[in-house]
């Protein structure tokens, strides 16, 4: 019998004539095809062992492990959603439902093969941990999109999410507006510590903008008589992105009488060579656009300032995305619409406004009041 050559130790003559090919495929499992010409199946071997070594996510079926499909469904998101969101999700998969210490270990097992009860497991996991209720609602939202997304796409023939009741919502203690006390604490600390980091408190507070939305601010996104702000772009934790987080950011936002005056101050008092449309209203030391991290860190380093050199006790909680709330609070308090809040804030629809600030009444009337004027 003549010997077979290198690299053809996969290739047999079948008894009925055919010829078989053998490789295993990226889940681990052994394939076989078949054909008449002994070329062929050496062509479609060399073809499979390329799809698996280099592009084996192009197309990937529910018959492989989930971290395997994962890669793939990552792939797709990239082109649909923003980086910083594809980050989250990333991070969710791999911090709390791929790592090996949770049983059973659903990241490397195969796609259609998970049952509900394997994403019990995973959510009892995340319990143990102790992690915030909404820590583990976002996971569960992350593993829910993945599930779906199988389940469309035809990967996977039953959902396991489908028989899962969603995780009710429960309200973060945290999540709370600021009293008048603390936002007049603050803002008499942040003028004397730095006039820069007051003005940006005062833009969050009187605006209800995100932080990121904040870093992004230009010069010609406020208007020639400094009445109102283009919200148009965002930046998050070094992620430097030329949109809002969603279509409905896109918005228009008026200014009160003393952020106008404070704009119109600031502007007019950098030199000429600073006053370039396209510049950054607000800049870090380094000459670049500030983040969400880096102000929070301010704040921070504004709470400590406060409490050991000025004696004022203030809640260590308290983060940039409170006075956020606290616009907000005061606005339904003072009876703007829900609609008109959902378009102030570029909220994509009511129900977020409404399942996030329904705990807002007359009880918490003691918050700052008619940010409009």
């Amino acid at each position: 019998m003549k010997r077979r050559t290198k690299g053809e130790g996969t290739i047999r003559k079948r008894s009925d004539g055919r010829w078989e090919g053998r490789y295993i495929d990226s889940s681990g499992r052994t394939r076989y095809i078949y054909d008449t010409n002994k070329s062929k199946i050496r062509e479609k071997l060399t073809e499979m062992s390329y799809i698996k070594d280099i592009t084996i996510f192009n197309k990937v079926g529910g018959d492989v492990p989930l971290n395997i499909w994962f890669e793939h469904y990552i792939e797709i998101k990239e082109y649909q959603i923003k980086k910083r969101s594809v980050s989250q999700i990333k991070m969710a998969f791999h911090n709390h439902i791929e790592p090996d210490h949770i049983e059973p270990v659903i990241g490397k097992k195969i796609l259609f093969d998970i049952t509900t009860n394997d994403i019990i497991s995973v959510i009892k996991s995340l319990e143990r941990k102790k992690l915030n209720p909404c820590t583990i609602n976002n996971i569960t939202t992350h593993m829910r999109a993945m599930f779906n997304f199988a389940y469309a796409e035809g990967s996977i023939a039953r959902n396991p999410m489908l028989t899962l009741k969603r995780l009710e919502k429960e309200s973060n203690n945290k999540r709370r507006p600021l009293t008048r006390t603390e936002i007049s604490l603050l803002l008499t600390s942040a003028e004397k510590y730095d006039k820069s980091f007051h003005l940006i408190l005062c833009i969050l507070l009187y605006t209800g903008i995100r932080i990121g939305e904040l870093c992004g601010l230009r010069w010609n996104d406020i208007s020639e008589d400094f009445s109102s702000m283009q919200i148009n772009e965002s930046i998050t934790d070094k992620v430097y992105e030329n949109t809002t987080k969603s279509k409905t950011s896109f918005r228009q936002i008026p200014l009160n009488g003393f952020l106008k005056q404070a704009l119109k101050e600031r502007y007019e008092s950098l030199p000429d060579e600073k006053r370039k449309p396209n510049d950054w209203i607000f800049l870090n030391r380094f000459g670049t656009s500030y983040t969400s991290t880096t102000l929070n860190k301010r704040l921070k380093y504004l709470k400590t300032h406060m409490r050991e050199e000025e004696h004022i006790n203030i809640d260590p909680d308290i983060t940039m995305h409170y006075f956020r709330h606290t616009f907000t609070c005061a606005g339904l308090e003072n009876g703007v619409s829900i609609k008109a809040m959902q378009e102030l804030l570029g909220h994509a629809n009511t129900r977020t406004l409404l399942e996030v600030y329904a705990h807002t009444n007359h009880k918490s009337r003691n918050r700052i009041d008619k940010p409009f004027k």
